[in-house]
């Protein structure tokens, strides 16, 4: 008789989006907090449904360059389809903005302090949603390069390149991040990447895991990074901010004005094979960009000896 570990029976049984809710319920009873970073895209609009299953409110805190900003568009959104959540945006100037910009700075870093600071004028801790788009594969590339080598990229980088920087921008602020407790990620761990990504669909999982709890549109919308939270958009009306309800975007789109150019310079192969390493933040076009610019100004400099 099996005598260790208790648990044996489970072993190699399918994981079902019951496991993943329930495993998310039992983290959020041990953290205790009612404050979410929330950008109203589906991980951190999924974080506010679980939250006010235990708490009898929940305040939440987002940051964009207007109101016209898709991230506090959305989030009104999906607080409006519930109740008992107070929510805080922040639209810092254009003054603040550039007074928190530091030498060496990853793109997104001074977001995330000026964030943190607006945060800490409420509360000393918060959960926020970090790492579900690597283990449930939420990015672009995910979906244009489906491989397990792309997947484990995407993990590998996540200590490095996100975590370690919340960590040093976010201050005196507690951050909480559920979706990262290990008993979570043991379950992710063993769902095939076919249920995760497909051609057509990314993050599968947590997208059936949505259907009946959030709107629809905030379920479909167009995922943007951290680092896209002060930058514009095109086609807007206030400040350049795009409507988040319009389909193309020239920092995600192939065939908007920043694809257009990167085409026009290097192969679809290079620019999906740079989107996908681990050495990019975000993956929009805009860093793409301005990483692959990077990189060619240096090896012309090497080459010329300079």
């Amino acid at each position: 008789m099996i005598v260790f570990p208790l648990d044996w029976t489970e072993v190699g049984r399918p994981v079902q989006v019951r496991d993943i809710e329930l495993g998310i319920m039992k983290v959020l009873s041990e953290i205790g907090c009612n404050c979410l970073s929330f950008s109203g895209g589906l991980d951190s609009s999924l974080m506010l449904y679980f939250m006010l299953q235990r708490h009898m409110h929940v305040r939440t805190f987002t940051i964009g360059l207007s109101e016209d900003h898709p991230d506090i568009k959305y989030a009104q959104l999906v607080v409006d389809s519930f109740s008992n959540v107070a929510h805080n945006y922040y639209i810092p100037t254009r003054e603040e903005i550039e007074a928190e910009e530091q030498p060496g700075d990853l793109e997104g870093d001074a977001a995330v302090r000026l964030f943190y600071k607006f945060v800490k004028k409420y509360t000393t801790k918060i959960i926020a949603c970090d790492g579900i788009d690597e283990f449930m594969a939420g990015y672009y590339a995910h979906q244009e390069t489906l491989s397990e080598t792309t997947y484990f990229n995407f993990i590998r980088r996540l200590q490095g390149v996100q975590l370690a920087p919340l960590n040093r921008n976010s201050g005196e602020v507690d951050v909480y991040l559920p979706y990262l407790d290990g008993r979570l990620i043991s379950l992710y761990s063993q769902i095939p990447l076919s249920e995760k990504v497909d051609a057509h669909i990314r993050k599968k999982f947590m997208v059936r895991m949505a259907k009946g709890k959030l709107p629809d549109r905030v379920i479909t919308r167009r995922k943007y990074g951290f680092c896209d939270a002060l930058k514009p958009k095109k086609g807007g009306e206030i400040g350049g901010v795009r409507n988040p309800l319009f389909d193309g975007n020239d920092m995600w789109d192939w065939n908007e004005g920043i694809a257009q150019d990167l085409l026009s310079r290097f192969s679809r192969k290079e620019i999906e094979e740079v989107r996908a390493s681990p050495q990019m933040v975000c993956n929009c076009f805009r860093c793409t960009r301005e990483y692959m610019d990077k990189m060619k100004s240096k090896e012309e400099c090497h080459a010329s000896g300079t």
